[in-house]
């Protein structure tokens, strides 16, 4: 059995986008790893801007939010979690950013994201996939269908009880 590829659980997503995945290597699928190649751009290009967001993000929360919010654990906390981003921003184990090669604006032309080229996606995994609104419409429709059937049966015998003689009172 393949691997059903992440996109799948959304079947209208996937759909749509299917033909422009690139990566099907699963352990490569996280925050910042571009599995698309985007139409205007390349892929270091677009981990710079998120990357750009990303810092500007955090850098207001590390300098004006985080330092002096709560006190005692949730301070606590949350300089932790600071520490903890700015010694895997500067040591670049930030989803593996070291290891693809980005040390920030000025290499992202230079990226090897070490992709696994001989995986590709199990489609017939994700065509067979239905959502519950589809088995709950496709249940609505059936039920509808059963009504309809058993009001046709319905008038049937009504009308051969009337051509018996029978009294339908």
């Amino acid at each position: 059995m393949g691997d059903v590829h992440p996109l799948a659980l959304h079947p209208p997503l996937f759909e749509e986008l299917k033909d422009q995945v690139e990566v099907h290597d699963f352990s490569k699928y996280k925050f910042v790893t571009p599995i698309m190649k985007p139409a205007a751009m390349e892929r270091g290009e677009l981990l710079d801007g998120v990357m750009k967001n990303y810092r500007r993000f955090y850098m207001r929360k590390a300098l004006f939010h985080y330092p002096w919010r709560g006190s005692g654990f949730r301070r606590r906390y949350l300089l932790g979690c600071l520490w903890a981003f700015l010694r895997t921003g500067f040591r670049r184990s930030f989803y593996d950013l070291g290891k693809a090669g980005y040390w920030g604006p000025q290499t992202k032309k230079a990226l090897d994201w070490h992709f696994d080229e001989s995986r590709t996606a199990a489609l017939p995994a994700a065509v067979d996939w239905q959502t519950s609104a589809d088995r709950a419409a496709q249940a609505e429709a059936r039920r509808a269908a059963l009504r309809a059937q058993m009001k046709a049966r319905a008038k049937e015998r009504s009308a051969a009880r009337v051509g018996a003689g029978v009294d339908v009172g």
